[in-house]
């Protein structure tokens, strides 16, 4: 413990040790910063208080106070909360902060910024060293061309992925691709979604809902694509899109109209030496673990025990 000046005395029966102006405590790997400090001499309680921070291999939490117990090496942060570990940066009013676990729990409201994705809820828990964020209540996650609404949503920083639980919502600009044709408009509603960027799949389970809406020039709907279905899953490349729906199928275009168990729907959204000779563009069609949505179905549900889906392509 150290600090510019310390004053020991009694406050409300109890004895304290106050510090004043460039407070710093060392636990372990756990560190704090604030310009003022009280420490309780017969608990393991210390307030912090102004410019408080908590450094924790490689976590940096700020907050106006902070309550912290030396003894379970929690800390209980209020006011203008910020972590950051370099890449994520997580703003909250309040938060308590688990040192030995680098976990952070939200419980009020919390905005999580990854580059430019932004995950906001009204609770939330954060591992850093997993890179893992659980968030719950009106969850809304934006990044450039796509909003995702759910109850709840698993977010996954290094694999890209997140996983929404609970009346879905997915509103896609384009045709899934940053410089993808804006005159397209993608809308999936569900009870789950599972969404893989890297591996540019998608999936929606649970009486999932596709309509894909394409604009003439003067902003008017001039195709309309209707797919509903126990399951979808999207596969991308530069080149060509695929839609697998499984189980109730029912689809619904201009020109077409469809009952089936399951269907494949291909459409190519631009041109490529391979499709110019008259080659077929493979679609990589391989399906990722279904770990992802059993965790949280409910008894009865159908999703986890649907079939695979048509095959990829021979």
């Amino acid at each position: 413990v150290n600090a510019d000046s310390l004053s020991t005395h009694s406050l409300n029966g109890e004895r304290v040790q106050e510090m004043f102006g460039n407070v710093f405590v060392r636990q372990d790997t756990t560190r704090l910063q604030s310009a003022y400090g009280r420490r309780y001499l017969r608990r393991s309680d210390l307030l912090f208080i102004r410019d408080v921070v908590i450094y924790e291999r490689g976590d940096t939490l700020r907050a106006d106070t902070v309550r912290y117990d030396r003894a379970t090496e929690v800390g209980d942060a209020r006011g203008a909360v910020r972590l950051t570990n370099g890449d994520v940066d997580v703003r909250a009013d309040s938060a308590r902060y688990y040192a030995s676990e680098k976990r952070s729990v939200f419980p009020d409201s919390v905005v999580l910024v990854d580059g430019d994705r932004e995950l906001q809820a009204q609770r939330g828990t954060y591992w850093s060293d997993e890179g893992r964020a659980e968030f719950g209540g009106r969850v809304r996650l934006t990044e450039p061309g796509v909003t995702l609404l759910a109850d709840s949503l698993t977010y996954y920083r290094d694999r890209d992925r997140s996983i929404a639980y609970g009346n879905v919502f997915i509103d896609r600009q384009g045709d899934g691709e940053a410089d993808a044709d804006t005159t397209a408009r993608t809308y999936l509603f569900g009870d789950r979604a599972d969404n893989r960027e890297a591996r540019r799949y998608s999936r929606g389970e649970g009486d999932a809902l596709l309509v894909r809406v394409r604009m003439d020039s003067t902003g008017a709907p001039s195709d309309t694509l209707v797919v509903r279905a126990r399951r979808l899953e999207a596969f991308r490349t530069d080149t060509h899109r695929r839609l697998v729906a499984v189980d109730s199928v029912r689809i619904w275009q201009r020109d077409l109209s469809a009952v089936a168990d399951s269907a494949v729907y291909d459409r190519v959204v631009a041109t490529s030496p391979d499709s110019l000779a008259g080659r077929d563009v493979s679609i990589d069609t391989t399906r990722p673990s279904r770990d992802s949505l059993t965790a949280r179905v409910q008894p009865g549900s159908r999703g986890p025990d649907l079939p695979s889906g048509p095959p990829p392509d021979t």
